[in-house]
């Protein structure tokens, strides 16, 4: 009986690798390609990094050409390897993707390939392939997981017992070798089984569905539901985040609804049913949100996605009581043909009209300010820019704002050579400096008008005649701005915290960064003790000690 599960064990296996050798050969080439960077310089190393971040990328396009091409068409399936060579050649500018949000899209539409790329005859057939495809997946990277575990203990174990010299390359090369070789073949050997076998969901993904998944979205239901009769009581806009909220309760809805379709019992019909009117609300809270938003700071690259998003949804949300339109391999094809059009294509690309509305936001803001030369198409910045009122403060952030957005992808050299300095550079705000500069190890510093933390190094703080430590102290601040010292329960002394201030805050003023030059203000003298508080922090106009365990010394 061992021998012939064995065989039949052995045999699935060969099948596995028969009917899936691009995978294999590109989980292959990916876990060489690690093992080279062992030991590489930085430099080197960081494209080629860049480059392994594609292999979800590459596996999904893989797995569907091995569906799509049979026969006579299958060299197709063999040639879609060399998709490695383009990404190859451009390695070295690979992470203009990986660094922006082109990446996780382009994650999202690998997960639509792998979804989507069967032809399924109605929603049934795509729900059953949809959660057989997602349950595989998470069983395939959890066993894979246990799998290192196992190995990394073992090996462990074995250098302990026998004091062997470790290999430091060992941990990361097993976990390369399980992710791009084991996870992949143990995920396609699953696959090998078929949809028949999902007929009828297993009971506990039956519970998942029925009793933690759509009972959750009937919660979060009502909880829109009372957020949106809250702020119109108090007729308020919704916060930001709510936008991002409500996408997440269309999406699990949206799933809730599909999940219904292959469960045993339906319990939920009552809801998913009426769900396109059940909507209405939380779509409402989401679109005067996002067009409150456009409207005042314009478009980014990440508000041109939540756009599309939410025109998206309630397209969807419309669909489900149509049977043609309600498919979901048709909403997951117009997914992706959003995601391929606002990622890939330049000319309309998300970043693209991100860059440009906020490149107009910031002409339009700098007229305003009477900082823009329409001749030369730059910000003409003069040696301080003093605003007198609170509208003046923020039209100068917004403008500053607006001009870092556009920095981040041009360059902040390219962005001075075309349109100037940032205006941050020159902005003071009545006597505080608020302003965007380095610090003396070269880090950008972002100083804001109503916070901000000034640091000393301790070493540099004088302790003549100061010699005993008195370890267990701790003070108090009282409303009256008194701070008093205790050691243990015994009082030694309080001063007042603002009258200690008065003398340095001229001084405190005329700080630029986080590294003051004057120590006095850190140190404070009372009879004997001295006490020295490692940060001052500007807060709500006037400075306030911080540091949860100052030293305190006695004479």
């Amino acid at each position: 009986m061992k021998k012939q599960s064995f065989y039949t064990f052995q045999s699935q296996l060969w099948l596995c690798l028969q009917s899936h050798p691009v995978e294999l050969t590109l989980g292959v080439f990916f876990f060489c390609f690690q093992v080279m960077t062992n030991g590489v310089d930085y430099t080197l190393a960081r494209p080629m990094e860049e480059l392994q971040l594609f292999f979800p990328v590459l596996f999904a396009v893989t797995y569907a050409c091995n569906h799509w091409f049979t026969g006579r068409l299958r060299a197709v399936y063999y040639a879609s390897f060399l998709l490695l060579a383009p990404l190859i050649l451009w390695a070295s500018r690979l992470h203009l993707i990986t660094d922006s949000i082109a990446y996780p899209c382009t994650l999202l539409l690998a997960f639509f390939l792998l979804i989507g790329h069967r032809r399924c005859a109605d929603n049934l057939g795509f729900a059953r392939h949809s959660v057989r495809m997602v349950v595989n997946g998470a069983l395939s990277f959890c066993t894979g997981l246990l799998l290192y575990v196992v190995c990394i203990a073992l090996y462990a174990s074995v250098i302990y017992i026998f004091s062997l010299p470790e290999n430091n390359h060992f941990f990361g090369n097993t976990f390369f070798l399980i992710l791009y070789i084991a996870i992949p073949l143990l995920f396609c050997h699953l696959q090998q089984a078929g949809d028949n076998r999902w007929l009828v969901l297993p009971r506990a993904m039956q519970l998942i569905l029925n009793f933690i998944l759509s009972p959750a979205i009937l919660l979060y239901t009502m909880l829109l539901y009372l957020y949106l009769f809250s702020i119109l009581w108090h007729w308020e806009l919704p916060k930001g985040g709510i936008a991002y909220m409500v996408m997440a309760f269309i999406f699990f809805s949206l799933a809730g609804n599909l999940s219904q379709l292959i469960v045993s019992r339906r319990y939920y019909d009552w809801f998913y049913r009426r769900f396109t009117l059940i909507a209405v609300p939380p779509l409402l809270l989401f679109w005067i949100g996002t067009v409150h938003r456009l409207a005042a700071y314009g478009f980014t690259e990440s508000r041109v996605y939540l756009l599309a998003a939410g025109v998206l949804m309630t397209l969807y949300v419309g669909f489900l009581p149509f049977r043609r339109l309600g498919s979901y391999r048709l909403m997951l094809l117009i997914s992706s043909a959003a995601i391929g059009l606002l990622t890939y294509i330049p000319g309309i690309s998300a970043k693209r009209i991100g860059e440009k509305a906020q490149l107009h936001r910031m002409e339009t803001l700098a007229r305003k300010l009477s900082l823009w030369n329409a001749d030369t198409h730059r910000i003409i910045l003069p040696d301080s820019i003093v605003p007198t009122d609170t509208l003046r403060i923020r039209q100068v952030e917004e403008l500053s704002s607006a001009y870092r957005y556009v920095a981040r992808t041009l360059g902040e050299e390219t962005m001075k050579i075309r349109y100037g300095e940032d205006p941050s550079e020159r902005f003071t705000h009545e006597k505080n400096p608020i302003r965007i500069t380095k610090s003396k190890d070269g880090e950008i510093m972002y100083l804001y008008p109503s916070y901000y933390t000034f640091h000393f190094p301790l070493r540099h703080i004088p302790l003549t005649n100061y010699t005993t430590l008195i370890s267990k102290a701790y003070w108090i601040r009282t409303k009256n701005d008194v701070i008093t010292l205790y050691d243990g329960e015994n009082s030694l002394f309080s001063f007042n915290e603002q009258q200690h201030f008065a003398p340095h805050v001229a001084q405190m003023d005329k700080w630029k960064n986080h590294y003051p030059e004057d120590a006095a203000a850190f140190r404070v003298e009372v009879g004997s003790y001295v006490i020295i508080f490692r940060n001052i922090v500007y807060s709500d106009g006037k400075y306030h000690f911080e540091d949860s365990y100052p030293l305190v010394f006695q004479k």
